[in-house]
């Protein structure tokens, strides 16, 4: 009857905030590892010119089969042009703890940016460590940022950097944060398909 609908895969699991509530903060190789997932997904939209502009542990399911990490809710995400500038005037939601202060200023991500994703990234392994949701950007220009003494120095450095407020501070692409993070880029799972 003319009607259009888009089929998802289901996954049988849950999110990484249910993971978190059960069994409290993660170990420091169980968070990275669900990060570097995450990442490589990002990474892919990235060199599609999509900015997913909602990651955060709700977001982001894990596989009962095979304890993946599986990045959910494209609803807010953007593509842009070739010169960078967006290609939809959707508005864009704010998730408090996991949004960048540009995506509460009007405008403040009509350009391509992976370091938004980023922010969002860092503030979801500082969650994954913690247990704690991150910090809003207001709270972190007044307070700085206070990660948890229990957590190694390349955690806290990364996640510092990912969540620095001058966007033009933060890791430039996903291998950048991985570099920080002191993993290598893996290949991009099979969860990740490309899009005919």
């Amino acid at each position: 009857n003319g009607t259009a609908y888009y089929v998802m895969e289901y996954i049988d699991g849950n999110s990484l905030v249910e993971k978190v509530n059960r069994q409290g903060a993660l170990s420091e190789n169980e968070a990275v590892e669900y990060v570097k997932q995450v990442g490589n997904a990002l990474d892919y939209i990235h060199q599609q010119r999509i900015n997913h502009l909602d990651v955060k542990p709700v977001n982001i399911m894990i596989r009962k089969s095979d304890n993946k990490a599986i990045l959910i809710d494209f609803g807010a995400s953007k593509q842009y042009d070739e010169q960078g500038s967006q290609t939809s005037t959707t508005p864009v939601g704010i998730r408090y703890g996991y949004a960048p202060m540009e995506q509460y200023m009007p405008g403040g991500v009509n350009t391509f940016s992976p370091q938004t994703d980023i922010y969002a990234l860092g503030a979801t392994l500082y969650y994954l460590l913690t247990a704690n949701t991150p910090p809003a950007p207001h709270q972190i220009l007044t307070n700085g940022l206070i990660v948890p003494s229990h957590i190694s120095t390349p955690l806290v450095k990364a996640i510092r950097q990912a969540m620095e407020q001058n966007k033009s501070k933060r890791p430039a692409n996903i291998s950048a944060f991985f570099f920080l993070l002191q993993i290598n880029k893996i290949q991009i799972n099979d969860g990740i398909k490309k899009l005919a």
